[in-house]
């Protein structure tokens, strides 16, 4: 399979949601976010899709945000992605408005263990952080 790395842009952002929930889709702490009772209805998935999309587009608008793409060449599908996102002010950051069929509860515990692993990562730099980097091959 041959890869294809290029800019990623807003119209890519729900192949890039897909992506997400797919290669987090073993990830329990993930899908508790979305359903705690880790079984999520169809639209549950549906509205997370389309919470997921939102939020891209709106990352990729950011200033500083840099989204790349990696599309298998042979069948045009979006494989992988990459959103690095530099310093912005308070003002360009998320708003925080999750969709209202997430927990709430399971995103702070999930977002928490994020922040951890970028403390471990980074410690206190704050120049720079890798917003999503999935694959699905």
């Amino acid at each position: 399979m041959a890869i294809q790395i290029s800019p990623a842009s807003p119209q890519d952002a729900q192949d890039l949601a897909r992506l997400v929930i797919l290669g987090n889709a073993d990830d329990a702490m993930f899908t508790r976010v979305v359903s705690p009772s880790l079984n999520a209805t169809p639209v549950q998935r549906a509205e997370q899709l389309r919470w997921r999309t939102e939020r891209n587009r709106a990352n990729m608008q950011r200033a500083g945000a840099h989204w790349f793409k990696a599309v298998d060449t042979s069948t045009g599908e979006t494989v992988g992605f990459a959103g690095v996102i530099a310093p912005q002010s308070e003002e360009s950051k998320w708003d925080g408005k999750l969709s209202e069929t997430m927990d709430e509860k399971w995103f702070g515990v999930y977002m928490g263990a994020v922040g951890g692993k970028k403390e471990a990562l980074l410690g206190g730099r704050e120049d720079v952080w890798c917003e999503f980097l999935c694959f699905s091959c």
